[in-house]
């Protein structure tokens, strides 16, 4: 909540390019600087959404995927086949959260959350409002999600294998 007016600035240039900040600044000369925290709530439940989904999926599937062999090469796949389909069950199941935040931070004028999940719809329809920027974000995320995955599995039997060696 704390870096919401980084966000604010991001995401206006994002979608807006060249233009984003004087809208931004007409935005909070309009309204108050309150405007730069526009889309908290959906940022924090796009966050909540996100991670216990993919905790979840990627513990099941630690649970409930045998490993193959005990090759290197076959264990870092498992990982990372663990990590981006964690991330793409997170990242489709919160999706349509962090598309309500992008318009309503990026609205002319300050709305509510039923307002821009209307105007999406509107405009898009509910495959906007759940799809919008999906691929790009399960991309992106799918990669983050892998390379997770495998650092911190690594980086943890390293650890394990070091107190049992003490």
């Amino acid at each position: 909540i704390f870096l919401m007016p980084i966000d604010a600035c991001k995401t206006s240039l994002q979608v807006h390019g060249k233009g984003a900040l004087g809208k931004l600044a007409t935005k909070v000369r309009v309204g108050s600087p309150t405007v730069l925290w526009h889309g908290s709530l959906a940022a924090s439940g796009g966050t909540l959404v996100g991670h216990f989904p993919w905790f979840f999926t990627f513990n099941f599937l630690d649970a409930n995927l045998p490993p193959w062999d005990s090759s290197v090469w076959t264990t870092l796949g498992r990982r990372a086949l663990m990590g981006f389909s964690a991330s793409v069950i997170s990242d489709t199941l919160s999706n349509s959260i962090r598309v309500t935040k992008t318009v309503k931070q990026t609205a002319p004028n300050p709305i509510t959350y039923p307002t821009a999940v209307r105007e999406v719809i509107a405009k898009d329809g509910l495959i906007g409002l759940f799809g919008r920027g999906l691929k790009t974000r399960i991309l992106a995320n799918g990669m983050q999600g892998l390379m997770f995955s495998v650092l911190w599995k690594g980086f943890q039997d390293l650890l394990d294998k070091r107190a049992n060696s003490v």
